[in-house]
């Protein structure tokens, strides 16, 4: 029979808080121009260093934050798991909300939402 062995140290790893430093703001485009919308999140651990994943959700239904899902199979949106979600205002609808949900380290944060205007 084997055995396993190893050194004396046990190995500790920080636990992680995250918080949204700068929150999603509502942006418009304009359709028959072609343009495209932009949402910006930014994020920080304490301490400093944590390693942040992000999801961007949606919801055409903005009194019920329960209809969320996840824009990374939504055609019209772009950078679901970045820092910046661009919103295509010939593809997507006026009013939709979009939001970003932060992890790392075992922890998450869902950010405010921020809503759609297309001209």
């Amino acid at each position: 029979m084997g055995t396993i062995t190893g050194d004396a140290e046990d190995v500790s790893f920080p636990d992680f808080s995250i918080s949204i430093t700068t929150q999603p703001a509502d942006d418009s485009a304009n359709s028959a121009a072609d343009e495209q919308a932009t949402f910006t999140v930014a994020a920080a651990t304490s301490p400093a260093g944590g390693s942040l994943s992000y999801l961007w959700q949606y919801t055409t239904d903005a009194g019920n934050t329960e209809t969320f899902a996840t824009t990374a199979s939504v055609s019209g949106f772009s950078g679901q798991t970045g820092t910046t979600l661009t919103a295509d205002a010939n593809t997507i609808a006026d009013g939709t909300l979009v939001r970003v949900v932060v992890s790392g380290g075992g922890d998450s944060v869902t950010s405010d939402s921020a809503e759609l205007t297309v001209t």
